[in-house]
């Protein structure tokens, strides 16, 4: 796979448009801008990261460039482990009465102190598991039940910004594995850019350079940024593997005879 370096893009750039290297900055900003963008919806940038866990609270920080989650995981000698999502564990961090530790086990009423086996193991493996919906509907999932209870999930609290993991899990060297979107803020001047999006960051500088400097007329603006979109429009295109074949056949599937009027 051919890639290049922002630090590439950006001295071609500038070579090609005769623009000093005191404009590198400049430079530099705007890809990363464009860079966002493309990630959005275009290109994917695909991170692997250990991440330590508290094991007071049972939760670890998202990275600063997580965007969405592909795989969550824990690493078992040559293995990765997955995780399950489960949207029932509670988002709000517990804590003791002087603040010092959180207390993993959600303070129960008096009136419901006394039942903690009920409260405590029996409900939260037919509740607040992956075994319902939450419509209480049974969606079965008691994988490894014979191996103990099902504990092997986690949550995203995005407001939090935190992954929180079923307190009842040991995990293993106290770090998960976490395979996520990311939204290319996280590249420096080295990372490794797909060749496919070479000409559509280069084009963006371009109308960057132009935006932000009062000498260019609005025509030139606004021509520098159809020549950003169209060159997008080619990236997408680049990206988008459907094949002649897939084509037909989907020209062949919405093919209807009609009788002439």
């Amino acid at each position: 796979m051919v890639t290049y370096s922002l630090d590439g893009i950006i001295r071609s750039f500038l070579v090609k448009k005769n623009y000093p290297i005191h404009f590198y900055m400049n430079g530099l900003v705007y890809a990363a801008s464009c860079l966002r963008e493309l990630t959005i919806d275009d290109l994917k940038i695909v991170n692997t990261k250990f991440i330590p866990v508290d094991t007071t609270t049972s939760e670890a920080k998202l990275p600063d460039d997580y965007v969405n989650y592909v795989e969550v995981g824990m690493q078992i000698g040559q293995k990765v482990r997955p995780l399950v999502e489960d949207k029932n564990l509670s988002s709000i961090a517990v804590y003791n009465s002087n603040y010092s530790n959180a207390t993993l086990m959600q303070p129960l009423p008096a009136s419901q102190s006394q039942p903690i086996l009920i409260y405590n193991y029996l409900l939260p493996l037919f509740w607040l598991t992956t075994t319902y919906n939450q419509y209480g509907e049974n969606i079965g999932r008691l994988f490894g039940w014979g191996n103990g209870d099902a504990c092997d999930t986690f949550k995203i609290v995005k407001e939090r910004n935190v992954i929180k993991i079923n307190e009842n899990l040991t995990i293993q060297g106290g770090n998960i594995v976490m395979i996520y979107v990311s939204d290319g803020q996280s590249v420096d001047a080295i990372s490794q850019i797909p060749a496919e999006a070479f000409d559509t960051i280069t084009k963006y500088i371009g109308w960057q350079f132009k935006e932000n400097n009062r000498s260019y007329s609005e025509g030139e603006k606004e021509r520098a940024k159809q020549q950003y979109l169209d060159a997008r429009g080619i990236l997408r295109a680049r990206l988008n593997d459907i094949t002649p074949e897939v084509m037909l056949r989907i020209m062949q599937k919405n093919y209807k005879a009609s009788s002439r009027s």
